[in-house]
């Protein structure tokens, strides 16, 4: 009989205590019934009998129960947030028989299975279940002197095989191979542990997560410290990858650990390359990436991929990033060849350089993500030159409502947040843009409307203006020219200029970023070279009051010549509203054009109202 007995393994942690039963030994043979006792702290019933198999003395069957903490504890698994719960289970222990030199005739086998039904687990997919659901759990362990084999499959399509070696710090993995897709898994190289199959989803994002739940840091760092020397290989085709907070659809991804370095080469439909990630963190060295297609998706404000992916990280703990893109584009704006150089700074990220170049424009330039005192602040300074208007604004998803062959934009702008925040709300800065010879399209015949000649994000978006009195066909141009101040969201000129062979506009006022409306001020003329010079008062930064003064001394002058007239511009981008202003409105100082500081003198009646819808 045994009472309070207990029974160990060498090399295995784990042991059954508290067992009580009886034992019976004839001709070397064991056999025994109704044996109970506790392992893993949950309790267990056994049975002896002889093992039936060359090498072998006796087989021990279990069935116990289990909690997920427990198994955690006794083989120290980081898993305490990603498993929960308890489940039944049952084992086979295949005790070995001895030779004459006191050595094992064969290894220690043990087998574990389990429906798993009762426990949950947290990982992302593929390895999600939730606590009702069973799926069965099968491990087989074989136990030398110095050689620990594992294998076994969760569910029918995902299948494992491990290696490890003894040593004097204990076993650690010296091969092992992963597949999904129901294959038996083929054994990998020494010093590699290979991912292989197919997948229906992976989400990379979630992964990262939990590998930071679960204590290994740097992707690959601690890991490889945990596990030993092998080194991970992955190959999967998967029918639906997202990474980055990017939705990346079908295709192949390949990763492996390189010397200092993970090597990963994706290819999907909007995302196509490799990239080199530094598996060390001191200096924070520079990601390197090397693309044939990033096609990146902003998103909405507050989902993956938009503020959100950014808004929490602090760019004075991220890397560099080397990029090369044949084919780069933001959403619907397509950019061409892109080449970007971001260097970690003691303050943040610096871009160094940028450049894209496409058929129709080139643009370069500079700028960083910072954080300081008073929070993280984005800037951004680039040159803009195109050699095909059109072309420029298609590839540059703005509204084709102009052509020529030459533009010229410049720009310093910065706003509060990471460089995917809303900068709309509240950018600052300043543009200043030049167009060749070319013509408004896009205009409304019977109403004459060019809406929006300048708004900084959607250039030109058409500024509602009647021409009705002046031309009704299409206005060429042989420049348009203005300089925006750019406070809190709202852009302002006084000296915004289109200059045509049969008309000539000028507009002062506000564009707004943030609630994209408009406040404006336009002169136009029939009698080109008679416009009234505009004052470059409000972008050189006069007080309100001095500016005010300017503006009526442009505007309150008697409208002299044919087809002369003065229009208020207001409402919201969509559905501007045009007054056309009466000479006793302008006689009497009544404005329209906002002005830094919130002045917005408005006309007391007006003459005549078109809206742009």
């Amino acid at each position: 009989g045994i009472e309070e007995g207990e029974l160990t393994i060498d090399g295995f942690a784990p042991r059954a205590t508290a067992l009580r039963g009886t034992l019976a030994i004839s001709d070397g043979a064991v056999a025994g019934q109704g044996i109970e006792g506790v392992f893993l702290d949950g309790p267990i019933s056994a049975s002896v009998a002889p093992a039936e198999l060359d090498g072998y003395r006796a087989r021990l069957e279990v069935d116990g129960e289990v909690t997920a903490d427990a198994v955690a504890r006794a083989f120290s698994l980081p898993i305490e947030q990603q498993v929960a719960g308890q489940t039944r289970w049952r084992g086979t222990l295949m005790i070995p028989s001895q030779r004459e030199d006191g050595s094992a005739a064969a290894p220690l086998r043990v087998g574990i299975t389990s429906n798993l039904t009762g426990v949950a687990l947290n990982f992302p997919a593929p390895f999600d279940k939730a606590p009702a659901a069973a799926t069965t759990l099968q491990v087989d362990f074989s136990l030398g002197s110095d050689r620990l084999g594992v294998e076994g499959h969760l569910g029918a399509s995902r299948r494992f095989a491990l290696d490890f070696e003894g040593g004097d710090g204990g076993f650690m993995l010296h091969r092992g191979a992963l597949r999904f897709g129901g294959l038996a898994p083929e054994p990998g190289p020494p010093g590699r542990f290979a991912v292989t199959g197919s997948l229906a989803a992976l989400d990379f994002d979630a992964w990262l997560d939990a590998a930071r739940s679960m204590g290994l840091g740097a992707l690959g760092r601690d890991v490889s410290e945990s596990i030993g020397p092998a080194a991970l290989d992955a190959d999967l085709e998967i029918g639906d990858l997202s990474g980055l907070g990017q939705h990346l659809g079908s295709g192949t991804l390949s990763v492996r650990r390189g010397g200092d370095e993970w090597l990963i080469d994706v290819d999907t439909v909007p995302v196509a390359g490799s990239i080199e990630v530094p598996t060390g963190v001191v200096g924070r060295p520079a990601i390197v990436a090397n693309m044939q297609r990033l096609h990146i998706e902003p998103g909405e404000p507050g989902e993956p991929g938009e503020g959100a992916g950014l808004a929490g990280l602090d760019p004075r703990e991220l890397p560099g990033l080397l990029l090369k893109a044949e084919s780069f584009a933001f959403g619907p704006r397509r950019l061409g060849d892109l080449t970007a150089d971001v260097r970690a700074d003691a303050v943040g990220l610096r871009l160094v350089s940028f450049e894209a170049s496409s058929a129709a424009f080139t643009v370069d330039g500079s700028g960083g993500w910072f954080d300081g005192p008073d929070g993280a602040t984005t800037r951004l300074a680039f040159s803009l030159n195109a050699t095909d208007v059109a072309g420029a604004l298609e590839q540059l998803a703005l509204d084709p409502i102009a052509e020529g062959d030459s533009a010229e934009i410049t720009a310093s702008v910065y706003w509060p947040g990471a460089p995917s925040a809303d900068w709309t709300q509240h950018l600052g800065g300043d543009v200043a843009l030049r167009l060749g010879t070319g013509s408004l399209l896009d205009i409304d015949p019977g109403a004459g409307r060019v809406v929006g000649l300048m708004s900084i994000s959607a250039l030109p978006r058409r500024l509602a203006l009647d021409f009705r009195d002046v031309f009704n066909k299409g206005f060429v141009f042989d420049e348009i020219s203005g300089d925006f101040a750019i406070l809190d969201g709202n852009a302002y000129t006084d000296n915004l200029k289109v200059t045509g062979p049969v008309a000539e506009i000028g507009v002062a006022g506000r564009i707004g970023l943030r609630d994209r409306d408009y406040s404006q001020q336009a002169v136009v003329t029939a009698e080109p070279g008679k416009m009234l010079p505009t004052v470059g008062g409000l972008i050189g930064g006069p007080g309100v009051g001095a500016a005010l003064l300017i503006f009526t001394r442009i505007f309150k002058e008697p409208l002299k010549g044919i087809g002369r007239a003065s229009y208020c511009v207001t409402g919201s981008w969509e559905q501007p509203v045009v007054e056309r202003l009466s000479a006793e409105q302008l006689e009497q100082g009544r404005l329209c054009a906002e002005l830094p500081g919130g002045a917005s003198p408005r006309p007391a009646q007006t003459a005549g109202r078109d809206t742009d819808g």
